[in-house]
């Protein structure tokens, strides 16, 4: 007879899934890259608009930014208001061959998407370059809800 008796040691850990509740944002377009997102906060969402939201928030957000001091010395700093894991690592491929750019553009949309705990993993779909400065990636997110279809437009520099 095989002895009934739980042991905490034994059972296999289950994935806990938070709310995913927040704030819906809506957001003027910019006219060019260096103005600001004007954002304004018009209601509650929850589960894939929530998802759908934060992927979008953490694609448009550079992971660091490089700044050069007075005297030329260039330093990486992180926003204040986000962790140093947050966002995505694009503006090192600026000025880089297209090559290079097919060969890292997987990893850093896995590297930055992934740290939301309601994201498995990205599937690239495509991957096809808009002009000389440009590329188009589609790529599908795998969620813990449902997979979504996402396409985005990154500069990638004159090589």
């Amino acid at each position: 007879m095989i002895p009934q008796h739980s042991n905490p040691m034994i059972t296999v850990p289950r994935r806990i899934v938070y709310p995913t509740r927040t704030y819906k944002h809506t957001e003027k377009p910019r006219n060019n890259e260096s103005e600001v997102y004007e954002s304004r906060i018009i209601g509650i969402i929850d589960a894939l608009s929530a998802i759908e939201q934060a992927i979008l928030h953490i694609l448009r957000t550079e992971r660091h930014r490089e700044i050069t001091a007075p005297g030329g010395t260039k330093y990486w700093v992180g926003y204040n208001i986000y962790p140093a894991w947050y966002g995505i690592e694009l503006e090192d491929l600026h000025f880089n061959t297209f090559g290079f750019f097919r060969a890292v553009i997987h990893q850093r949309l896995t590297d930055a998407l992934t740290t939301d705990d309601r994201i498995d993993s990205v599937t690239i779909n495509a991957i096809e370059r808009i002009d000389i400065d440009s590329a188009r990636v589609d790529f599908i997110v795998h969620t813990n809800i449902e997979n979504l279809a996402f396409g985005a437009e990154i500069g990638i520099g004159a090589l």
